[in-house]
């Protein structure tokens, strides 16, 4: 129904969309103890200095008023950024726990694990080095690494997988992902080279979810770009193979690129949420995210098919959406635009097209002139290196304590970037949809 613009409080909107009614004086919006009328949203419009012409339409003419609908719907959309308290939004990503998962990824770049694991999180919580596991990837003996700590005291496991570590292992990646796509079970396909890197991890992860010991332990998978993959793939496996239901695994990923097709995705995407949205109970978020820090490259890799029939401000067009066989993101991106400071602001990335959302980091544009400034930002989450920090036993202090709530909020964009960004939008929407 929506052209690509934002939609981070849909389930909000389909609410109000079943509610409302468009009239000069009477409300229009009803949410819970709130209700707008068309004189408040004057004043709001007003307060942001846009200036935008409602036509009011007659309330009995109103419900067959497809235009009007829509447009007021946009409107929302458009000034959710002034009033996102109106409309609040629960979501399950957690930035303090997002820090601690990273020290954790970084560690996997140590061979001793350990130290960082015993720097972030508390003693009373006793987690254990369960395992760890390095394996050849590929023909060329490129290694991969990932390793698996448990908390008795929590009933929690949390499995890690390690990044690209050399040039070679990037190459051979982006071979992998120019051959035909390898079928995952049955539910989609997968870049081979990640399959086949989890399949050599598989037989040291699946006893431990067997062990009926275990059962009842919720299971986290993490990783770092290659490692992001992996862990994607394991935690889908996970589901697929009956070892844990969908609410009992939770996924977040840095710097994740593209892992599977469209039909993989939507398979995560439905086997993996939990509900939030108790007037609609079929709407579903989900427990599974992929961090993205400002202008990082691999989140766009390997690049998916594009809808050629749309383009932004940055002549970026966004990701065609079905069956058509070109890798396609699954989860929910958080993206941090401006950097990964304390405080920072992130975008929690819920709109059009799903998984693609193209108000966020898919709608950027990118000159390979700057590619510096790219895998700088791969490199970099949280304003540390991954690698040494890692190494480092994760010693240095990521400008937050692990042991307290992040002082950062979810933020979408102004609504000065978001009108520059968006105008296209609606312009095109209006001309395709409405001749």
């Amino acid at each position: 129904m929506f052209p690509y613009f934002s939609s981070h409080i849909r389930c909000n909107f389909e609410i109000a969309e079943k509610q409302f009614t468009l009239a000069k004086t009477k409300p229009i919006v009803k949410h819970s103890a709130l209700t707008l009328s068309t004189h408040d949203l004057r004043k709001i419009v007003t307060a942001t200095k846009v200036h935008l012409v409602l036509t009011y339409v007659d309330a009995q003419n109103a419900s067959n008023s497809m235009i009007a609908r829509i447009s007021m719907i946009y409107l929302l959309t458009t000034f959710n950024r002034a009033v996102h308290a109106l409309f609040p939004l629960v979501i399950k990503y957690n930035e303090t726990e997002a820090k601690i998962l990273f020290n954790l990824t970084a560690a996997a770049y140590s061979t001793d694990p350990s130290r960082c694991v015993v720097n972030t999180l508390p003693k009373w919580q006793k987690w254990l080095v369960y395992s760890i596991a390095n394996t050849n990837c590929d023909a060329f003996q490129n290694s991969c690494s990932s390793y698996i700590i448990r908390s008795d005291v929590l009933k929690e496991i949390i499995v890690v997988f390690r990044g690209t570590t050399t040039t070679k292992q990037l190459i051979m990646e982006g071979w992998q992902s120019m051959r035909s796509n390898f079928d995952f079970f049955g539910i989609g396909s997968v870049n081979r080279y990640f399959s086949q890197a989890l399949d050599a991890f598989w037989p040291n992860i699946e006893p431990l979810l067997k062990d009926s010991v275990f059962k009842s332990y919720g299971v986290t998978f993490t990783g770092h770009s290659l490692g992001g993959a992996i862990a994607s793939l394991a935690a889908t496996r996970t589901v697929i193979q009956n070892l844990r239901t969908g609410d009992k695994i939770k996924l977040v990923s840095f710097g994740q690129p593209r892992t599977g097709d469209y039909q993989f995705a939507m398979y995560h995407n439905a086997h993996i949420p939990s509900r939030i949205c108790k007037q609609l109970p079929k709407q579903k978020q989900f427990s599974s995210f992929r961090l993205v820090h400002r202008l990082d490259l691999v989140p766009h890799l390997p690049p998916c098919k594009k809808n050629k029939s749309y383009s932004n401000a940055n002549k970026s067009k966004p990701c065609l959406t079905g069956n058509n066989g070109s890798p396609y993101h699954h989860g929910t991106e958080i993206w941090y635009p401006y950097g990964m400071n304390k405080g920072a602001k992130y975008y929690e990335c819920l709109g059009k097209p799903r998984g693609e959302d193209f108000s966020c980091s898919d709608g950027l544009s990118f000159n390979f002139s700057h590619y510096k400034i790219y895998v700088r930002d791969h490199r970099h989450y949280f304003n540390v290196d991954l690698s040494s920090y890692g190494k480092r036993g994760c010693t240095h202090t990521i400008n937050t304590s692990l042991a307290t709530a992040s002082t950062s909020a979810p933020e979408t964009m102004n609504l000065i970037q978001m009108i520059k960004l968006h105008i296209n939008s609606v312009i095109n929407f209006f001309k395709k949809d409405h001749k």
